[in-house]
C-alpha cells in the first residue's frame, strides 16, 4: 500500500510529539551549549593561516584579528600568533601614529 502525503505527515507529527514528550530539555540545553558546528574550527584555522600569511607579507608593526567567534578564547588564539599580532575585542582602543 503506497503512502500518501497525509499519512507521512501524520506519522511524522506523531514521532515529533513523542520525541518532544520524552526529551530531557536540560540535557538538550547542555548539549546545545557545548555544540560546535562541524567544519567551523577548520574554517577558522584556515582563515587564520591566510590572514597570518598576508600579515607576514605586509610586515606591519602591529596587526589585529577582528570578527572572531565569541566562543573562541582570545588567549588560546594569541598563543599561536606572532608577538605583534593580537586579537581585538569589544571596546579596544588603539593609538594611531
Amino acid at each position: 500500500m503506497p503512502a500518501t502525503l497525509d499519512s507521512i505527515l501524520a506519522a511524522t507529527r506523531r514521532r515529533v510529539a513523542r520525541a518532544k514528550a520524552e526529551a530531557d530539555v536540560r540535557q538538550l540545553e547542555r548539549q546545545a551549549e557545548m555544540h560546535i558546528p562541524r567544519g567551523f574550527g577548520k574554517q577558522l584555522r584556515e582563515a587564520a593561516r591566510s590572514a597570518t600569511a598576508v600579515i607576514a607579507e605586509l610586515k606591519p608593526r602591529r596587526a589585529f584579528f577582528t570578527h572572531l567567534s565569541h566562543d573562541m578564547k582570545h588567549a588560546d588564539i594569541e598563543a599561536t600568533l606572532p608577538g605583534h599580532v593580537r586579537v581585538s575585542y569589544d571596546g579596544l582602543k588603539l593609538e594611531v601614529e
